[in-house]
């Protein structure tokens, strides 16, 4: 076999293989694959002083919700410092990193007529830890 043979060989092999990978992607989800669902929605943020006079140190919540049939299987609260009083973004933005280190992926974000914002997580069932 000649060197330029060779050489489109070797690209066709590559090609063909990359175009796999790329279709496999792009291929959709089996029809029964199970998901699991969870929720964080913001919740309030409050100040606190150490001392009078003192400035104030802002934190905010948000909740996690793990879906079931009956409603929320089990929540969480988590809370963090921000940098002011209508700042939940740090606290739901905590929570939802924590979710993805869990292999959560978000699918949605709304935001509700009373203000609170609300991000939806799935996770296939075979992913729980």
């Amino acid at each position: 076999m000649t060197k330029p043979a060779v050489y489109t060989s070797i690209t066709l092999v590559a090609t063909i293989l990359a175009g796999g990978q790329i279709l496999r992607s792009q291929a959709p989800a089996p029809t029964d694959r199970q998901w699991e669902y969870a929720s964080v929605t913001s919740g309030q943020t409050w100040g606190e002083q150490t001392a009078l006079g003192a400035p104030y140190k802002w934190f905010a919540s948000a909740y996690t919700c793990f879906a079931a049939s009956s409603g929320c299987r089990s929540a969480a609260t988590v809370q963090a410092e921000t940098s002011g009083a209508t700042d939940v973004g740090t606290a739901m933005m905590k929570a939802a990193s924590a979710l993805g280190e869990e292999g959560w992926e978000m699918v949605s974000v709304t935001s509700g007529e009373n203000g609170n914002r609300v991000m939806y997580f799935r996770r296939p069932k075979s992913a729980q830890k």
